[in-house]
């Protein structure tokens, strides 16, 4: 296996490259050189990985797949057939970094690739609930025009297009979310990158803010549940039921009610 310096050899996270391998042998041994030695922003990071469900630390990840890359996601087809074909009880897609940094789409070409993306992925999943996401805050990339002339700003302006065109034709589990509300302009003290260079990762302690408000948006969404403890109190317990229920997938599978899923970013 290679992975150069970049693309598949970020693997979507800046403080390294990880790699996930299913395999029926006993035992597995694994040698990594990066070849180059790849440049990151910012602090380097011990790399690990906690995982909360409904706020309590989880013991394992049941059915999460997240195909991620860094730096070499645009909404590429092959991706959408890959999302078409994994079994998924709820599906994310996040939009626009990629595609504003590297000028892949100019504005037509983005409402028409992330449509064309969606449809794709509608085949072998057509009322999955699906939330796209548009950038989080990028302070250095908001006003100042990428290679297809795409500001951050516009870019976000677009994807929320392509989303209502789909919803107006009949896509309801479809769901736009805006970045910013879910890492906005008062988190750049939370970005891995500091200030004066390219901000478009949160570090550490920015992570739990970013999930969190990335939970709240898809449970207000109806992407995903309600829990019980999070609902307000009600006069009866059949009003309580049905509130629960509007907000469930119908088909949940792994722990704490947390619905397996596939993620992308682009």
């Amino acid at each position: 296996m290679y992975l150069p310096e970049g693309g598949l050899g970020r693997a979507a996270m800046p403080s390294g490259v990880r790699v996930a391998l299913r395999t029926d042998s006993a035992s597995l041994v694994c040698r990594y050189q990066a070849d180059p030695a790849p440049r990151l922003n910012g602090p380097g990071e011990r790399a690990r990985l906690d995982v909360l469900c409904d706020g309590r630390r989880a013991a394992t990840v049941k059915d999460l797949t997240s195909l991620a890359l860094g730096s070499s996601s645009c909404l590429e087809p092959m991706t959408a057939r890959l999302m078409r074909d994994l079994p998924a009880d709820l599906l994310t897609l996040c939009v626009g970094a990629n595609v504003q940094a590297l000028g892949s789409h100019n504005r037509d070409a983005l409402v028409s690739a992330l449509v064309g993306f969606v449809r794709t992925v509608r085949e072998g999943h057509p009322t999955t609930p699906f939330a796209v996401m548009s950038t989080i805050t990028a302070p250095e990339r908001e006003e100042v025009p990428g290679p297809s002339g795409l500001t951050m700003r516009e870019c976000r302006a677009h994807i929320r297009r392509a989303v209502t065109l789909l919803r107006d034709h009949g896509d309801t589990r479809l769901h736009h979310l805006h970045g910013p509300e879910v890492f906005g302009p008062a988190c750049p003290r939370l970005m891995l990158e500091p200030e004066g260079s390219d901000r478009l990762h949160p570090a550490a302690a920015g992570h739990p803010v970013l999930a969190s408000r990335f939970t709240t948006l898809l449970r207000r969404a109806g992407c995903v549940p309600i829990p019980a403890a999070l609902c307000p109190p009600s006069d009866g317990a059949q009003s309580h039921r049905t509130a629960v229920r509007a907000f469930s997938s119908p088909s949940l599978r792994g722990t704490g009610g947390s619905p397996s899923s596939s993620a992308a970013r682009s």
